[in-house]
């Protein structure tokens, strides 16, 4: 095999194992996640240059929000479909047990 075609096999594993986890991951949030109220406390983005000069943004939110236990945590937002501001409040699930990610819910 082609030395080229083993690195694109390699790299598209890489990405559908990425892609399953994200899915198991998100189905485990909706399903026994406590659902609460956060607010976008950040935004970053990172803009890459496309080969025809054309650019491309990608955004991640970040909300922050207090745990029954009163404590404060700042996670990352998943499940964000329109563009969201600093500040703007947003209704999240996310697993007690392991919160260092939430998701949006509609």
């Amino acid at each position: 095999m082609e030395k080229n075609v083993i690195i694109i096999l390699i790299a598209a594993a890489i990405v559908l194992i990425g892609v399953i986890y994200s899915l198991i991951r998100n189905n485990a949030i909706k399903k026994n996640g406590t659902e609460t109220e956060a607010v976008v406390s950040r935004i970053t983005d990172d803009t890459t240059v496309n080969e025809d000069g054309t650019t491309d943004t990608r955004y991640t939110y970040f909300v922050r929000f207090r745990t029954p236990e009163g404590k404060e945590l700042e996670v990352q937002l998943g499940g964000a479909t329109n563009r969201l501001k600093v500040g703007d409040p947003v209704r999240i699930k996310y697993r007690p047990e392991k919160p260092n990610y939430a998701l949006r819910m509609k």
